[in-house]
């Protein structure tokens, strides 16, 4: 039996509205976790408010915040929340050309996660169970003085 005018009209109705909230909120909105995969981060610790932005999660993204390369503001972020698949290397450094003389951070993303809060970038500590991991190595402060982030994969050392 051929299918109805007013159900031809639903279904298209209905596949609109879908492709309408998958354009619109993004698939981790869906998700119900409000964030899609990325580097989410903040002005303040705790990544509680003043949101500063999204970096993607691509393997070899690497942005010197001082260029204006992204949507964050350089020397202003202090925590983030990760949202990746496991294998992620993330670093965030004091030094816009990522030198290591300065503080600096690693963050390795052991296991994969939908939404964990890094809440400052100067303390080295496993969080979310012990699926991510960060490192800090400096003595004079990294939150609200970043100033590079890079994405690694899997093959670059800890």
């Amino acid at each position: 039996m051929p299918e109805s005018p007013a159900r031809r009209i639903a279904s298209k109705t209905t596949l609109f509205l879908v492709v309408l909230l998958l354009t619109s909120a993004g698939a981790g909105e869906l998700l119900g976790d409000g964030y899609s995969q990325g580097l989410h981060f903040f002005e303040e610790n705790g990544g509680d408010q003043d949101y500063l932005g999204r970096v993607p999660m691509r393997y070899g993204w690497s942005c010197n915040l001082k260029k204006n390369c992204s949507s964050i503001p350089n020397d202003e972020a202090r925590s983030m929340i990760v949202s990746a698949d496991s294998g992620y290397l993330i670093k965030v450094y004091d030094s816009p050309d990522g030198k290591t003389n300065d503080d600096y951070a690693r963050i390795w993303v052991e296991s994969g996660v939908r939404s964990c809060l890094v809440p400052t970038f100067e303390r080295s500590q496993s969080l979310c169970g012990g699926r991510v991991h960060v490192t800090y190595s400096g003595g004079n402060g990294l939150d609200g003085k970043v100033s590079r982030i890079t994405v690694y994969d899997r093959s670059v050392r800890r």
